[in-house]
């Protein structure tokens, strides 16, 4: 999955394409290379970042300047590519808050994947990592009992205060937002307000793919169908199958769209 999701646009296409972006440094404009799902590689101009969760197939291994031209004039990638910046995946937020000292623990409730645990002088608080999102969870004393490393943490999630985050369609970066909870948390804070007001949507959706799947098909008037063939010749492999567009939503050859398995 790829919270952070660029559409770019390739120099023969004037269409903006979704791929997966690792990195929080990236801004409108700037040029990088995309690998494809069918592992080519291509030059692309970024026009639109947001915040959607998406599963892209295709994604941004570096900016330009950072690759280098072979002998042959293709492209050498730097080392250790694709290039992750910044708090982009859940991973980079994982390693943050561990280095910090909040304890990776399991959950009864398997709606989570993981969770972070920290006590403060006063209170105890967990960050609780969904697929699609992610929930704090405050406790007004501090526990009597903290648990051990990777073990199972049991604590009814009525207890307590909780706020639930989705990823998609956050207007700001909640990875970073939740570790400026983590942050004052641990500062001993008295104030977690702000943190508590759910962000983002459980359709992951843009306004634009939500009109696709009313009509389940998009309409070939306007020169509108001929752009979604773009799009599916852009992202396929060529085999003439069809292709992930994001979502749960997939292109055939024709252009049509269809919101299989969702």
């Amino acid at each position: 999955m790829s919270y952070i999701v660029a559409f770019v646009k390739f120099q023969e296409s004037e269409t903006e394409y979704p791929v997966g972006c690792f990195r929080v440094d990236l801004k409108v404009g700037d040029e990088v290379v995309v690998r494809l799902s069918d592992e080519r590689l291509r030059m692309a101009t970024v026009k639109v970042l947001q915040y959607l969760n998406w599963d892209c197939k295709s994604y941004i291994e570096c900016k330009r300047s950072e690759a280098t031209e072979a002998n042959d004039r293709g492209l050498v990638l730097p080392v250790k590519s694709p290039i992750h910046v910044g708090l982009a995946t859940y991973h980079a937020l994982g390693r943050t808050l561990v280095q910090d000292g909040w304890m990776p623990l399991g959950h009864y409730s398997s709606s989570y994947r993981i969770i972070y645990l920290y006590s403060n002088e006063t209170q105890t608080s967990v960050i609780l990592i969904r697929k699609n999102g992610i929930d704090i969870q405050l406790f007004p004393d501090r526990l009597n009992i903290i648990p051990k490393p990777q073990s199972t943490f049991e604590v009814p999630l009525t207890q307590g205060r909780l706020v639930r985050h989705y990823l998609a369609h956050t207007k700001f970066n909640l990875f970073e937002g939740i570790y400026r909870f983590a942050r004052a948390f641990m500062e001993n804070s008295t104030n977690y307000d702000r943190f508590f007001t759910p962000i983002g949507s459980k359709d992951k959706r843009t306004s634009k793919l939500k009109t696709l799947s009313e009509q389940r098909r998009w309409e070939s008037r306007s020169g509108e169908g001929n752009e979604m063939v773009d799009i599916y010749h852009a992202i396929s492999g060529g085999s003439g199958g069809p292709a992930y567009l994001g979502d749960g939503m997939w292109l055939d050859s024709s252009g049509g769209v269809h919101d299989w398995g969702r």
